[in-house]
Order: C-alpha cells, then structure tokens, then sequence
C-alpha cells in the first residue's frame, strides 16, 4: 500500500503550533523565574554600591527589565519567524514591554510600606532609588508605551489590545486595593496579552487559542504563590488577599493545583505540534 506524507497544510499547521508552542513554554519560564529568583539574587547580593551602577541596579529591579524584556521577546520572535522584519517586531512588542516595565515601577511605588515588612530588599525599602524616582520612573515608561502604541499599531485590533495593556497595568493598583481577592485573576488577563497578540496576527490556529487559557491560569497560580510569600505585609495592610483569606497553606495547594492545570491544559497543543518532533509533546 502506497503511504502519503503530511499534505502542506499539515506541515504549516504542524509548523506554526510548533513555534507558538515554544514560544509559550519560554514566556512561562520567564515567568517562573519571576516568582522570586531576582529578588532572591537581589537580596543575597548584599548592600549596593553607591554610584551610577547603584541607579542601574535600582531601575533594573524595579522595572524588572530582563522580565520585561521576556513579554518583548514573546511578540518578536514570532512576528519575525512569520517573515516580518526586525525592526517592524520590535516596534510591535515596545508597547507591550513599556507597560509592563511601567507597571512594575508603580507597583513597586504602591507597596513601599508592605515592602519594608516583607521585602526590605527591594528598591524603595533598601534605599537604592527613592519613591519619587521609582514613580517618575513609572510615569515615563507608560508615557512611552503610549506614544509606542500610537506609532505600532496598524488596526483597531492592536489598538484595542495595547489599551488593555496600558489601561490594565494603571489600574492595576487601584484593583487591588478595591478587590485584593481577585488581583491574580486581573494580573493573568494582562500577562496573557502578548500570547493573544500573537494568536491574533499569526492565524496560528482556533486550537492554541488554549495558550491563553494556560497562561492565564498559570499567572493566577503564581499571583496565589506570591501572595503567600507576601501575606505578613499584606495583613499589615490589610489586604484581603486569598492567602490572608483561606490560610498559607491552603493557598499554596491551590497555586500550585492552579497552575497544573494550566500544564495539562497544554496536550492539545503539544499534540498538534509532535509532528513538528517529539520535544514539544515533551514539553
């Protein structure tokens, strides 16, 4: 009997789940190493110096610049593997990547006095950069991914999503402070907009439209985890977060159960994509 390999619209199928596939599982590392790693590094690393590399250090921290930089990564890759050109990627991604280092810096500003309980390592709590300077900081960038958006954006689709971002992360402390509960939940709606932007320009297939669904549940998950590192500060503050709500341990359980499932969720595509090789069934 005579055997037929892959028509071409299989092998681009298989292809374009493969690329969107690993670009994901890279997001979600990245994000996973967010989950306390730099501030790990940051705390062991002792005092800071006291010149220009101090300012670095502070603006790296409470950006999360190589973080950030990850969210960019996540939108160039793909646009430039589906033949786009360098520059046009990056542009596309700078939105994206301004917000979020935006977001950060305001956050931080926002939760100084939490921080000195919790995490006195960080940039306000330590001395690297002062409150003023963050919130400038802060200031700045979502300034420029304002003005990078309206440079980037070709239809009222990437308008749309790059306001969400935007709008997303400035209302994000506010959220919080009204609805502490549910602050994982508007923290995994704006990190997955980078894996809808790229579903929604690369026509990369109704089923990795199950990308966002992991990513989302997942940052819940990790939002869960974070606040459980954080619940002393939070309880000072009185913020009704999930941990200071149901208990440390109880909330470990359900980030963690949380974000498996985000990883089962993940077969379908991982399916599609083992013709493209058995690593991404894997993975």
């Amino acid at each position: 009997r005579r055997e037929h390999g892959p028509t071409p619209r299989q092998t681009q199928l298989a292809s374009r789940s493969a690329t969107a596939f690993t670009v994901y599982i890279a997001y979600i590392l990245l994000l996973l190493a967010a989950l306390g790693g730099y501030d790990y590094y940051i705390s062991a690393s002792g005092p800071g110096p006291k010149n220009g590399k101090r300012l670095v250090r502070g603006l790296v921290q409470s950006t999360r610049f190589f973080l950030s930089l990850g969210v960019g990564v996540a939108v160039v890759v793909p646009l430039v593997r589906s033949g786009q050109r360098l520059i046009t990627s990056v542009l596309a991604s700078l939105p994206f990547v301004f917000a979020a280092m935006g977001g950060f810096a305001i956050n931080d500003y926002k939760d100084a006095d939490r921080d000195q309980v919790s995490k006195p390592h960080r940039t306000i709590p330590s001395g690297t950069l002062s409150r003023a300077a963050v919130l400038q900081t802060g200031k700045v960038l979502i300034y420029l991914s304002i003005i990078t958006a309206l440079v980037a954006a070709d239809d009222s689709l990437d308008i749309a999503l790059y306001a969400c971002a935007i709008v997303g992360v400035i209302l994000y402390n506010p959220f919080v402070a009204a609805l502490p509960m549910f602050k994982g939940v508007f923290a995994g709606m704006l990190c997955t907009l980078p894996i809808i932007y790229d579903i929604a320009h690369l026509h990369w297939g109704r089923h990795l439209a199950v990308l966002g669904m992991s990513a989302f549940l997942f940052i819940v998950g990790r939002e869960i985890l974070m606040d459980v590192l954080d619940v002393e500060g939070d309880s000072l503050a009185g913020l009704r977060t999930v941990p200071v709500a149901i208990g440390a341990r109880r909330a470990s359980i359900l980030g963690i159960a949380l974000t498996v499932l985000a990883g089962l969720l993940l077969a379908p595509a991982a399916a599609l994509s083992a013709t493209n090789g058995a690593l991404y069934t894997l993975l």
